[in-house]
């Protein structure tokens, strides 16, 4: 039968439990609402020492079994927090208060069996601050062996839909394989009892390790989103001014263009006429052919000449002149002279290709002797390797494709049991038939040198993910 009220002294330098009534993994604790007791355990001492220096030099409500039961414990936690010290420390304080507090019944409440007298369940009253604290530096930090956050890990469920009251529940909950009885962290505390409020470590503040007596750095960008660098807010442009409903460079486009039509054209026009009236001139009247039929005509008729031809127009004329004089003659004779155009040609060709059986000619097809020099660096330490093991050839790469049938593969993550999926291409009995065939494969064994290090590298790749 359960006491109602088993602790019933709750004020300073009382306790809720001390010392342990079993024995094994798992040993039960005694209840022991009674004044604490000052550590005379050498051991006792250095444990509190490294583990929980606010309470040194003073009583506790612990023995040397019970710090050894809770440093075994935390290791765990520290390994899995101790990426953000932050989130270490809220928890260690937490768990050091509430192991070895002198002042644990302020904020603590305990059941037990009446006739063991061990304490069966505990109520810790932690205010909704610490909690929200506790949660805020924990909730981004990632745990390397998975890549993913340590809540996952900590709230028996996703990190997404943890919360600060779930995660302090998972804890204290013994279904999680570390707490050894039910802790439970109430939201309403009754009136004798008063909450547990200490200020909560800020992961992306530094503060003084009491442990390490240093301090510490803040958490990083990845385990803490508020130590990420703040972009500064983006200021947009001030608008661009507009001149006639236009903005600046379509006005100038449009100024320009007016100027183009306003003066370029009508000058050229101006220039064009007056260069025609004051180069133009008359020869003297002579015969020109009629268009009457007659042989010539004379008189009035005038050839008028508006302007000479300027340097460049006579040069150009002259290699036009000579150019058609040159491939007319050169097509009249190769027209006139089929058999010795072929072959003259022929031999020519033939005389060329000669070149590539020259005895000093030598083609270079192996790479390596094309993209390194002899005496480089690069070739002698390959030579080296090549001498001291055997030639190194480039893996094979190999491109599976997944039939329907092979469905989507995972595992169960612990201790949530979150699934996490892989592709089809990762299902076993489809890795174990692509193994199969390539070592079925009697002529790709033949033809590809490279055969032997593209199987090897496959089914260590395969036995690396638990297939072969």
């Amino acid at each position: 039968m359960a006491s109602q009220d088993p602790s019933p002294i709750h004020k300073n330098g009382y306790c809720v439990w001390f010392g342990h009534c079993t024995t094994g993994p798992k040993a039960r604790i005694c209840a022991y609402n009674k004044p604490a007791k000052n550590v005379t355990d050498p051991q006792a001492e250095k444990i509190i020492e490294e583990l929980c220096p606010e309470l040194r030099g003073g009583p506790t409500c612990c023995d040397y079994k019970q710090l050894k039961t809770l440093a075994d414990n935390v290791q765990v936690l520290k390994q899995i927090t101790g990426r953000c010290p932050a989130c270490w420390d809220n928890l260690r304080r937490l768990y050091c208060s509430t192991t070895c507090s002198p002042d644990q019944s302020l904020y603590m409440d305990s059941k037990l069996i009446r006739v063991k007298k061990w304490v069966e369940k505990v109520a810790v009253y932690v205010s909704q601050d610490y909690k929200r604290g506790l949660f805020d530096a924990c909730k981004d930090v990632i745990f390397p062996g998975n890549n993913e956050k340590i809540l996952n890990l900590l709230c028996g469920r996703t990190a997404e839909k943890c919360t600060p009251q779930l995660l302090l529940d998972f804890l204290g909950n013994p279904a999680n394989g570390m707490a050894p009885f039910e802790m439970q962290y109430p939201q309403i505390i009754p009136e004798n009892l008063t909450w547990f409020d200490l200020e909560p470590r800020k992961c992306n503040v530094s503060f003084i390790d009491p442990v390490t007596t240093r301090t510490t750095e803040p958490c990083s960008c990845q385990d803490c989103k508020s130590s990420c660098p703040v972009i500064p807010p983006y200021i947009p442009p001030p608008p661009p001014k507009h001149y006639l409903g236009l903005t600046l460079v379509p006005f100038c486009c449009l100024v320009i263009f007016i100027a183009f039509l306003l003066f370029w054209i009508p000058c050229n026009l101006c220039i064009a006429c007056r260069r025609s009236r004051t180069t133009s001139y008359l020869f003297a009247p002579q015969a020109v052919p009629s268009y009457s039929g007659n042989a010539s005509a004379t008189g009035a008729n005038a050839i008028e000449i508006r302007r000479k031809t300027g340097i460049c127009e006579q040069l150009g004329c002259k290699i036009e002149m000579e150019l058609k004089k040159f491939f007319t003659w050169w097509g009249t004779w190769c027209g006139c002279h089929p058999w010795t155009v072929m072959v003259g040609s022929l031999v020519v060709v033939i005389a060329l290709c000669l070149g590539v059986y020259a005895p000093g000619l030598k083609i270079t097809t192996d790479p390596v002797e094309l993209w390194s020099a002899p005496e480089s660096r690069a070739r002698k330490e390959k030579d080296i390797f090549d001498t001291k093991f055997n030639p190194f050839y480039r893996t094979e790469q190999i491109i599976i494709n997944a039939k329907p049938q092979f469905n989507k593969t995972g595992y169960h993550q612990s201790p949530d049991k979150k699934f996490i999926p892989f592709g089809r291409i990762f299902h076993k009995e489809l890795l174990n038939e692509v193994v199969f065939k390539i070592n079925q494969d009697s002529s790709h064994r033949k033809t590809n040198k490279n055969y032997y290090n593209m199987k090897f590298d496959f089914s260590l790749t395969c036995s690396l993910l638990g297939t072969q």
